[in-house]
């Protein structure tokens, strides 16, 4: 058996499970599975629908040796959804975009079919993804500012941690602005370079490159990560619970072997960033003598032994000129 065939069998599986579940009135397969577009270590989405948002379902599993992310809409928003038709390009917004040309598997009452069909002509009108574009410009223009006020209260590495978390809203940005569909973390560095080459914005794809600071020798860089590790997962077992370590460490290639380094290395920075922040928004919470003596480990990751405050300042201009470029429409 070949593994896209072993793929599709296990996805079929895991979701065949969920259809007998208490709450769960529809059960539809996402990502890039659903879309015939799956890689040998693609993750699954799952989506279901519900009356009311279930606590015993985790968004991170580990199931069948596939890493799944169980995405929960209620009915209710899907009802409001179709009835608005006046507001459906803002309607849209408010659901995930791992639904995008789902493959159902269970749909008693007809409502996921008629809501995939609406859905799937409405997420890249221009009105759509226009506003998309637009809220992760707001989005990076937030953290931006953030970054510059810890800046100029010497807290330079919290800095560096929103200009990062920014860069990705950024992405997101880019990608709506040229009606790309985000997708695949696992190989987003490698789908940036495609991207970015394709549609002329290398600028960004070099910048991005920059603040992530993935042009350090791998090597070191694989090393660090290996030191972080349990650092990262307790981070994340503290932030999103215990089955997000399993996950991380099997759907997010924690041995680095599936031939995407830099990715996944982006990845876990990224993790460690939004972790860190959502649990500190608005509190010092990396002053760097502090930080490197509490957490070594995830110090180095981040890289915050080898950025000073001027590299940081010099990243935060480079961040500001790639949002400027996007704004004036001059990518």
């Amino acid at each position: 058996m070949n593994w896209k065939q072993q793929l599709y069998e296990s996805v079929n599986r895991i979701a065949t499970q969920y259809v007998d579940h208490p709450g769960i009135l529809g059960v539809a397969i996402g990502g890039s599975v659903a879309r015939g577009m799956a890689w040998k270590y693609s993750d699954l989405e799952l989506c279901v629908v519900v009356e009311d948002y279930l606590q015993d379902l985790d968004y991170f599993n580990y199931l069948n040796n596939i890493g799944v992310e169980i995405i929960q809409i209620k009915k209710q928003n899907i009802q409001e959804f179709l009835a608005d038709g006046d507001s459906l390009m803002n309607n849209v917004l408010q659901f995930p975009i791992q639904i995008y040309k789902c493959r159902i598997v269970h749909d008693p009452s007809g409502i996921l079919m008629r809501f995939k069909d609406v859905y799937d002509a409405t997420l890249f009108h221009p009105e759509v993804t226009q506003s998309k574009r637009d809220n992760s410009l707001t989005a990076a223009d937030q953290r931006y500012k953030q970054a510059m006020e810890l800046l100029d209260s010497e807290n330079d590495i919290t800095a560096l941690a929103h200009l990062r978390l920014g860069m990705n809203d950024l992405l997101l940005a880019y990608y709506w602005h040229y009606n790309i569909l985000p997708r695949s973390q696992n190989r987003t560095i490698y789908l940036l370079k495609q991207n970015a080459k394709k549609f002329g914005f290398e600028s960004f794809y070099k910048a991005f490159i920059q603040l992530f600071c993935l042009k350090n020798p791998l090597p070191e860089m694989k090393k660090r990560l290996f030191q972080a590790q349990p650092a990262i997962y307790h981070l994340a077992q503290s932030g999103w619970g215990s089955n997000s370590v399993p996950f991380l460490q099997n759907a997010v290639d924690q041995n680095l072997e599936w031939g995407y380094e830099t990715s996944i290395l982006y990845v876990y920075k990224w993790c460690v960033h939004l972790l860190q922040s959502s649990d500190n928004e608005n509190q010092e919470i990396m002053n760097r003598e502090f930080f490197c003596l509490s957490n070594p480990e995830l110090y180095r990751f981040l890289d915050y032994d080898k950025v000073t405050k001027d590299n940081i300042r010099d990243m935060a201009a480079l961040y500001r000129e790639q949002y400027n470029a996007l704004i004036n429409d001059k990518v």
